[in-house]
């Protein structure tokens, strides 16, 4: 301990080792041995609660400057790596569920034509009508679940889901129009 001091200063290793077998010798012969062996179960765990509780206290404060990654907050401290996975993730289920909407749209706009080319009381209307309906249901359940993503992600997200429901209106409207 006494020694690292002065063996930075100095240069001198040798005489750093003597000073630390010194001090080892003169902790044994004094008794305090069995103390420090007592003390030296409890320091791995002293050791991570007094480093948890130092970088809670440094890496939430605000940055005062300089300071680097540590004066950033605890969202960079905090596993900025697992956060772009987990956004990475995220935005591949958002991908896949715009896909699965853009397709409902899509099989719902063929319905509609479908709708209207069919004769009124046929079956093929009335098949088509229903199926209508069920695919109303589904891409309503697709654009509310990427709704509740977009609340952990981004506002993008949200952005879509607000077309989205813009573009369900107008194709509701129009099926009621047709519908009449």
């Amino acid at each position: 301990i006494l020694g690292s001091g002065i063996s930075q200063r100095t240069g001198n290793t040798k005489f750093t080792l003597l000073v630390s077998i010194a001090i080892f010798l003169f902790i044994i012969f004094q008794g305090w041995y069995h103390i420090f062996l007592n003390i030296s179960r409890f320091w791995f765990i002293a050791v991570i609660l007094l480093g948890g509780f130092w970088a809670v206290l440094h890496r939430m404060a605000p940055a005062s400057g300089g300071g680097g990654n540590v004066s950033r907050g605890m969202k960079n401290a905090m596993g900025d790596f697992v956060r772009r996975k987990m956004l990475d993730i995220i935005t591949k289920e958002e991908e896949d569920l715009r896909k699965k909407i853009e397709d409902r749209f899509k099989k719902l706009e063929g319905i509609l034509d479908t709708i209207k080319k069919a004769p009124p009381g046929s079956e093929e209307r009335a098949a088509a009508i229903m199926e209508f309906r069920r695919m109303c249901t589904d891409l309503e359940a697709c654009i509310k679940e990427l709704s509740d993503k977009g609340k952990i992600g981004d506002v993008k997200v949200l952005n879509y889901t607000r077309d989205y429901w813009d573009r369900y209106g107008k194709l509701t409207e129009k099926f009621r129009k047709m519908a009449e």
